[in-house]
């Protein structure tokens, strides 16, 4: 059974602008954010994208303003970001293993510390049914006697916080689209949202299974057709006379016959 899962529930608290936000959101319709200016949908936006590791989240240089600062001036020395998962099939959530049984994974935290020498930690751990950090070892545990003989050679049992990389197949893809950085991506080559945008579209064009409802009534499948009728452009280019007959011997004169008018796929 494949592994399908949403994402369900975001909890925020004392991150940014917001001190306290449980929400859900509603499967199978899209989640909007409306309010005015400073409302905090950029916030929610942008700690989904931290807890997920994406969106450019692992260029982001934390300080003090990535912790909530209440109406007196306090400001909180710990924030937490919390992304639930959710699917209508037990097998359908990503699962990680070490000694023992699989477990499940049911949402990503990350959490945020203002250490006492003023320096910010975060970490991120992925959460059980409970909303509790799945821990996992490699290693069985050792026999009390082995555990004497062997006590300086650290290979005894140790426990370790799953992390995001162990599911990293199936985390889902996070694009953050800001205001600042939309007129800016449309001259970032590959990189840029809009980019990004553009490859997966072209690459859904011509891979995906699909019709087309003509005019009169007719359909046309595609991609089949796609490659059908750049086929038939591409042999129209290769007859044409004035190509064929005239350019492409000039062409190959001056030592460009390599040159192909058609690229040989879409």
């Amino acid at each position: 059974m494949s592994i399908d899962y949403k994402l369900s529930k975001v909890v925020i608290k004392c991150f940014r602008g917001i001190g306290d936000l449980e929400l859900e959101f509603r499967n199978g319709f899209p989640s909007v954010l409306i309010g005015p200016n400073n409302a905090g949908k950029s916030t929610v936006l942008n700690a989904i994208a931290l807890a997920l590791n994406c969106g450019g989240s692992h260029q982001w240089t934390f300080s003090d303003a990535d912790f909530f600062c209440d109406d007196k001036g306090k400001r909180s020395s710990e924030f937490v970001v919390q992304v639930r998962f959710h699917t209508d099939t037990e097998n359908g959530y990503p699962a990680v293993k070490g000694v023992g049984k699989p477990t499940l994974i049911r949402g990503v935290q990350v959490k945020g510390n203002i250490r006492k020498d003023g320096r910010i930690a975060t970490s991120r751990t992925l959460l059980n049914a409970q909303g509790k950090a799945v821990t996992f070892s490699t290693r069985t545990p050792l026999a009390e006697a082995d555990r004497k003989q062997w006590a300086e050679h650290d290979v005894g049992y140790r426990v370790l916080n799953a992390k995001l990389d162990d599911i990293y197949e199936h985390t889902p893809e996070v694009w953050l689209f800001k205001p600042q950085n939309i007129d800016a991506s449309l001259y970032v080559w590959k990189t840029g949202p809009i980019a990004k945008l553009s490859k997966l579209v072209a690459a859904k064009f011509i891979s995906d299974e699909w019709v087309l409802d003509l005019a009169g009534g007719g359909k046309k499948k595609m991609p089949g057709t796609l490659n059908a009728a750049h086929n038939f452009f591409r042999e129209a280019v290769e007859a044409f006379p004035f190509w064929k007959d005239d350019m492409k011997p000039k062409l190959g004169e001056s030592s460009a016959d390599t040159w192909d008018p058609m690229p040989r796929s879409i």
